[in-house]
């Protein structure tokens, strides 16, 4: 039962490893590294299921905001 549910949440769980990743980072002052890795993300795909209208736009804020 729990593995069944750790593999239903796979996606979310590696989304969430990996913003804890980009977060430290950013506050390690290495704001380009964690652009770069988030920018890689992107073009991989989408971790979670969303719309593609709302998912570019999601990314236009986030790599635009600086």
């Amino acid at each position: 039962m729990r593995r069944d549910k750790r593999s239903r949440n796979g996606p979310f769980l590696e989304n969430r490893r990996f913003s804890a990743h980009v977060r430290d980072l950013i506050r390690d002052g290495r704001a380009e590294e964690a652009r770069a890795k988030c920018e890689k993300q992107a073009r991989r795909g989408p971790a979670l299921r969303c719309p593609p209208l709302r998912r570019r736009v999601h990314l236009q804020r986030r790599l635009h905001s600086s």
